[in-house]
């Protein structure tokens, strides 16, 4: 099982399927169909980015790079003019989230970069992740549902900020002296309470999307909230970090399988 969870984190895998699965909760939450064709390039967006991004040793990065430009180009062929200008949007906070890249090319220790930032990185990631999972939802239906995407938007938001603060939290004895990340500079047990507080915020407001699909629906999201804040509350640079990245990455997953199955209660098949 430890070799599969390994293997799931540094292949960027169960971080693309995390971000697909958001992109598809949010269009169930919202009561539209799950397009699988923009779930699908989600997915290989997501995968494209983390593999851009992932450190390496100097034999694969290289590599590991132009993969990742392929990738973003070959989605892009396969989007509509509206998606892509969601894409775009998103493609400064990836590039500059770390700078090494740029370094490498101008051979200059000083390009900015937003995860040397504690606040903006964990509200870049965020940011880029609710443009490409959820803004999409904006692309459908009429003026009459933006109250309800605009719920989805906020609480993934806020979600997603705990989720990177509580990855913070995990990262804390390797950002120290080198990155000033939120739990470096506040401790442990103040991120804590923040993430929890997010969280808290995040379940709150996706409560008021999820009650206009179904009673089911809301309990159902509410009690995986409440499970995800159970989860995260023990992160600890201390524990395995493949099993805290696993956690992560899985609370996403988990809430649309819980909210898929609460669909299937709420609207059953017609009996013949």
């Amino acid at each position: 099982m430890r070799h599969i969870i390994r293997f799931l984190n540094n292949s960027c895998l169960l971080v693309a399927i995390g971000a697909a699965c958001t992109c598809a909760h949010a269009y169930l939450i919202c009561d539209f169909a799950i397009p699988s064709m923009e779930v699908a390039l989600v997915f290989f967006l997501t995968w494209s980015a983390y593999q851009f991004l992932k450190p390496a040793v100097s034999n694969f990065r290289k590599m590991r790079r132009l993969t990742a430009v392929t990738g973003v180009a070959v989605c892009w062929l396969f989007v509509d003019f509206r998606f892509l200008f969601l894409s775009l949007a998103a493609l400064p906070l990836v590039l500059f989230y770390d700078s090494k890249w740029l370094q490498e090319i101008k051979n200059d220790k000083a390009i900015f970069a937003l995860r040397n930032n504690g606040w903006l990185k964990i509200v870049a990631t965020a940011l880029a992740w609710v443009i490409i999972t959820t803004c999409p939802l904006f692309l459908e239906g009429t003026l009459n549902g933006w109250s309800e995407h605009s719920q989805m938007l906020y609480s993934n938001f806020l979600l997603l900020l705990a989720l990177v603060l509580a990855g913070d939290i995990r990262d804390m004895e390797i950002d120290k002296g080198v990155i000033k990340s939120i739990p470096v500079k506040l401790g442990a047990k103040t991120s804590r309470i923040i993430c929890a507080a997010l969280i808290v915020l995040s379940t709150v407001i996706g409560a008021f999307a999820a009650i206009h699909y179904s009673a089911a629906m809301c309990y159902s999201f509410i009690v995986v909230q409440v499970f995800s804040l159970i989860c995260l509350w023990p992160f600890s640079p201390k524990r395995d970090w493949h099993f805290q990245a696993f956690v992560l990455d899985g609370i996403l997953v988990l809430r649309f399988m819980v909210a898929f199955v609460a669909a299937i209660q709420s609207d059953p098949p017609p009996t013949p």
